[in-house]
């Protein structure tokens, strides 16, 4: 009975001995998270520190590492879809400012007016403009994979820059702004995307009627 009693007693302070020696490495642990947690060049001295406390070093490095890749890819798709959404807005203006001043154009001067079906036609351009706008706005969904579509074929530089600098016409008119184009006779065919293309020279001429004082010149050649 005696030597069972001894065994008990000697089992259960070894016990107390090892739940002590965990108990002080939980804490040792713990104390070291926090310190990286507040201030990750702590790193490079539990690097040092060995055991358990290296090992939990390492794992914090791994932890971190990840999580600023993780942020760094969120921040970039957030500023892609910001980007995104403030340059259709500002695009979706020009074509809207266009219709709206062709047809108060058309209106006054009536169907009689030898313009009136250019007017139309400038308005009815412009709107399938608007079409493809807003088809751009369900790109944005896309951004998070970091594609957009583009599609390419045979287009004219050209033609592109005629119609768009059309539609600015009564927009530098309004503002008293002498507006000239220049074009080759050459179509300057291209291979790319016709409707990027167009609302880079629709974002320069839409920069240049906001900024251009009035009385001012604006070329498109």
């Amino acid at each position: 009975a005696l030597s069972g009693l001894i065994g008990l007693l000697g089992g259960g302070i070894a016990t107390m001995i090892v739940h002590g020696m965990v108990i002080r490495r939980l804490q040792a642990l713990n104390a070291a998270l926090f310190q990286a947690a507040h201030d990750d060049t702590r790193l490079t001295e539990l690097h040092r520190a060995g055991s358990e406390v290296a090992i939990l070093a390492e794992g914090i490095d791994a932890l971190i590492a990840t999580l600023r890749t993780n942020y760094e890819e969120l921040k970039q798709s957030d500023d892609l879809r910001r980007s995104m959404v403030a340059n259709v807005s500002h695009e979706l203006r020009t074509p809207l400012t266009s219709i709206q001043g062709y047809l108060e154009t058309a209106r006054l001067e009536g169907p009689d007016s030898p313009d009136f079906e250019k007017n139309l036609g400038i308005c009815l351009r412009e709107s399938k403009r608007l079409v493809r706008l807003v088809q751009d706005l369900f790109e944005l969904s896309k951004l998070d994979t970091g594609q957009l579509d583009f599609h390419f074929e045979s287009v004219s530089v050209v033609e592109i820059a005629d119609q768009i600098g059309l539609a600015f016409e009564q927009r530098m008119e309004d503002k008293e702004i002498l507006f000239e184009t220049t074009f080759p006779d050459d179509a300057l065919e291209v291979w790319g995307d016709g409707n990027r293309i167009g609302q880079v020279v629709q974002n320069l001429l839409g920069n240049a009627s906001v900024f251009t004082p009035k009385k001012g010149k604006v070329e498109l050649t």
